[in-house]
């Protein structure tokens, strides 16, 4: 069982660690000079990019972490969707202490938004493509 442990911290909860420090190291810089793809908003869709893969990652280690639980697809994907809007808004708070960076509301409702375009994917896509499915997993249409 430890090294199913393992294993499991090291397929489902390390990625998502890895990409918060990730995400946390590059918020500590000033911000980088950015290349300009015609549109104005590029900023907003980094955002969203980013906290849709980290939902993604977040249910897989949430879906890994509560294996022995009874939650159901959706409850795991609610669990997802807040610790990424708390996750978004504590880097904007830690962002208005680094130089060079604000805070930005925008910048967090990007955040969301990306969170909340992972549900329907979470919510439909096979457990199996996802990661770990619990024997107590309640299957559902997959």
């Amino acid at each position: 069982m430890v090294l199913n442990s393992r294993k499991g911290l090291t397929l489902y909860v390390l990625p998502l660690v890895l990409y918060c420090v990730g995400i946390f190291t590059l918020s500590s810089f000033p911000l980088p000079e950015m290349p300009s793809f015609g549109f104005d908003f590029q900023d907003k869709l980094n955002h969203l990019v980013a906290y849709f893969l980290m939902t993604i990652l977040a249910y897989r280690a949430i879906t890994w972490l509560r294996r022995k639980s009874q939650l159901k697809r959706g409850e795991l994907v609610l669990f997802a969707f807040l610790f990424v809007a708390l996750y978004g808004a504590t880097d904007e708070i830690h962002q208005m202490f680094v130089p060079g960076r604000t805070a930005d509301i925008f910048d967090w409702i990007a955040d969301c938004a990306g969170a909340v375009l992972a549900i329907p994917l979470l919510m439909k896509l096979p457990v199996k493509l996802l990661g770990y499915r619990p024997a107590d997993y309640p299957r559902t249409a997959d």
